[in-house]
């Protein structure tokens, strides 16, 4: 009798159920952003006629199960008989036509279907339902299949849930969450505190102790936490050291500078004072005396101040362009040294062109330097070798050697560690104001070379050799 009344059902759309698993679960597939949402349901007709007996019967047994299912799902349902007619709900519109909805057309067919529709027709009260605040509703359309026949069609229809109110269902997993992400975030503080915060801290007490002056009492952190602030520790204790150095450096340089000065200084005033009191009884020969000695510590002072321009200008000179035959330099500083009396001069004589990164006068400035250092030390007639040694290169890349030696009485044991420093002479009483050598290193080191002592002629005096 059922496959009298049942509606043939296409095998597309025949259910793969068995009798071991009668159900079988169908995955959501609406998407907000994807499908449509269609209008407002139409209401029910009321149609002339009534469906099958065999259908209200069923309908009516199970109707009551259909309400209390209801109180737990909130899920309105109707079953919807073979011909269209509602036979059982859980609210009202039994017995009214539904064949016009296009989703029970098709479940008629046995085609399962899932749609959004427009909940309302007007707008949304704004104090609303959280369980029903949101502007639609979801229609699943499942047929009834019975030996390939459809026997009917379940509607059920619910308004989804909103994001308030998934958010009040979920409220202890997500006030759990919370929690632990609290406890999460409070750990990666106290560790960033006990990591980073910390020792910057310290950092921020070295850059303050290196800022009021107390370089020397800055020391490494012991426990910086991380990499980069250990780095960052150690090149502050670096810097606190180099500006401590700098310091004492400036200190003794001052020093130096004011003792330098004092002297000619002291003998000019002494000597103005005692002419301003005794000019009017002093001999011409003693006037005189007394101006050279002015004129002699003038020219000292004046020599001193050339001197330390040239030091400071020495430590920030550059190779730049130029470029001269090193050769060819000593040769014409040798020539003018002898001109000026200096007969024990030994140039280095004729070769091939020894081309170094320098600018010619630069390069004389050096010779010359190291010449006034012999003579002054040895004397106007110690002898005095100026060599030049290295490949000829026209790039100016080769290694040059260019070496000035004395037979003088050689290096004092005071002042043997000590020649570069600037003031450090042995010569003082004779004029000698310690920048020679200061100077001569500067420019070596500025054009990426260097000077060291060697051994002087025959066994005696000292030599020093420029490498650039």
């Amino acid at each position: 009798k059922a496959r009298a009344w049942g509606l043939p059902c296409p095998p597309k759309w025949r259910d793969q159920a068995t009798a071991d698993q009668p159900l079988r679960a169908r995955p959501a597939r609406l998407d907000v952003g994807r499908d449509a949402i269609l209008p407002l349901a139409a209401d029910p007709r009321v149609v002339d006629g009534s469906d099958d007996p065999v259908a209200v019967a069923a309908g009516r047994r199970i109707e009551r199960q259909l309400r209390r299912a209801t109180t737990t799902t909130l899920s309105a349902v109707r079953v919807v008989g073979p011909r269209g007619y509602v036979v059982a709900t859980s609210r009202a519109g039994l017995g009214g036509w539904l064949a016009h909805w296009p989703e029970i057309a098709r479940g008629l067919k046995g085609e399962p279907s899932s749609l959004m529709r427009v909940r309302t027709a007007g707008r949304r009260a704004p104090l609303e339902s959280i369980s029903r605040g949101t502007p639609m509703r979801v229609f699943v359309t499942v047929p009834v299949v019975q030996d390939d026949r459809v026997f009917g069609v379940v509607v059920l229809s619910r308004t989804p849930m909103d994001v308030l109110k998934a958010l009040y269902i979920n409220r202890l997993y997500l006030l759990s969450a919370a929690i632990a992400l609290l406890a999460v975030v409070a750990g990666v503080a106290l560790l960033t505190s006990l990591a980073i915060n910390r020792p910057l801290r310290r950092l921020q007490k070295m850059a303050r102790q290196v800022a009021d002056g107390e370089s020397r009492r800055v020391e490494p952190l012991l426990h910086p936490g991380t990499q980069e602030i250990a780095e960052l520790s150690q090149a502050i204790v670096r810097m606190a050291g180099a500006l401590s150095g700098r310091a004492a450096y400036l200190e003794a340089f001052a020093g130096n500078v004011s003792h330098a000065f004092k002297t000619p200084l002291t003998a000019i005033r002494g000597t103005v004072e005692l002419m301003q009191d005794h000019l009017q009884t002093m001999e011409p020969a003693q006037v005189r005396r007394f101006l050279d000695n002015m004129a002699g510590d003038t020219a000292r002072l004046d020599r001193l101040v050339k001197r330390l321009l040239l030091l400071a200008r020495a430590r920030t000179m550059g190779p730049g362009g130029d470029v001269v035959d090193a050769r060819a330099a000593a040769v014409a500083t040798v020539a003018r040294w002898r001109e000026g009396g200096h007969l024990n001069i030994e140039g280095p004589g004729s070769g091939p062109a020894a081309t170094i990164s320098m600018a010619p006068e630069t390069l004389e400035s050096i010779l010359d330097n190291l010449l006034d250092n012999a003579t002054s030390h040895g004397g106007q007639d110690v002898p005095i070798r100026v060599s030049v040694s290295g490949p000829a290169s026209e790039q100016g890349s080769a290694q040059v050697l260019l070496t000035v030696a004395d037979a003088g009485p050689g290096i004092d044991d005071a002042v043997a560690g000590r020649l570069f420093e600037p003031f450090i002479t042995s010569a003082g009483a004779r004029g000698g104001s310690g920048l020679g050598l200061a100077i001569v290193r500067a420019v070596a080191e500025a054009h990426g070379g260097d000077v060291k002592v060697v051994a002087g002629l025959d066994g005696r005096g000292v030599g020093f050799e420029l490498r650039l």
